[in-house]
């Protein structure tokens, strides 16, 4: 039986509605915990509170992480500590200044918002898509799962993606420095920029 455009989309609908729901029942008894202080945005909540503290010399000591985790946020022994470059911890100091809830609320806000505008960005390279269905450039972000998990977790992914395609986009229309800038502002990630800034050097 051939694939009408009117099946396809019946089809596509239905399995993104089918991984939207996974990734709800999935993910909403990890919610509580995350909020309560076991997701992977403590380290960086605590980072940003301990440069603020001037506790900046201490950000890789295990101990001194710990520490102010347990004070900060919820008594938890993990072995997590901040592990990216230094710099990036600076953008968590304002998120300091708030409970690590509401921190932990602003930062989920953030990064929505970010994706929203990666979506944004990336919709004029995706029209084909939008001709299947008008809401599948979304879908595909938003019931791929590691991007759920990223938004649960607080994780920094949601604007190195950001920050990548911001760079992408501009590469591709010809604004050879912006691109260049946006790539450098995910080094905070370095396994993936240098990668990509050793193909734009090969690219010239």
């Amino acid at each position: 039986m051939p694939l009408t455009a009117k099946r396809l989309r019946l089809t596509v609908v239905v399995v993104s509605s089918a991984l939207f729901l996974i990734e709800i029942i999935a993910l909403s008894p990890a919610v509580l915990e995350d909020v309560n202080g076991h997701a992977v945005f403590r380290r960086l909540y605590t980072a940003g509170y301990m440069v603020r503290a001037g506790q900046a010399h201490n950000l890789y000591d295990y101990e001194t992480n710990r520490r102010f985790q347990n004070e900060l946020v919820s008594r938890d022994d993990v072995k997590g500590r901040f592990d990216s470059p230094a710099y990036e911890a600076l953008l968590f100091v304002p998120l300091s200044l708030l409970s690590y809830r509401l921190a932990y609320f602003a930062f989920f806000a953030t990064n929505l918002t970010l994706l929203g505008l990666s979506i944004r960005t990336l919709r004029p390279f995706l029209d084909k898509l939008e001709k299947v269905w008008w809401w599948l450039p979304a879908a595909v972000f938003l019931c791929f799962f590691p991007v759920a998990l990223a938004l649960i977790q607080g994780q920094d992914s949601i604007v190195l993606l950001t920050l990548m395609l911001a760079s992408a986009v501009s590469f591709y229309r010809g604004h050879d420095l912006t691109a260049g800038v946006f790539l450098s502002l995910t080094l905070f990630n370095f396994q993936f920029a240098l990668p990509i800034a050793l193909l734009f050097l090969l690219w010239r």
